[in-house]
């Protein structure tokens, strides 16, 4: 029964760290859009 909880709750973790780095991911895609268009701003208004 342990070995049972210890793998289901291995399987959990898995999930969860692959589900923060897809959301790291899509933040990081997000900050660099933002970056760009901010530049691309103050280059038009330069």
């Amino acid at each position: 029964m342990l070995d049972r909880i210890h793998k289901i709750s291995e399987i959990v973790a898995a999930a969860a760290i692959v589900g923060s780095l897809i959301f790291v991911g899509i933040q990081m895609n997000q900050n660099t859009s933002a970056l760009r268009a901010s530049f691309i701003q103050s280059s038009i208004e330069s």
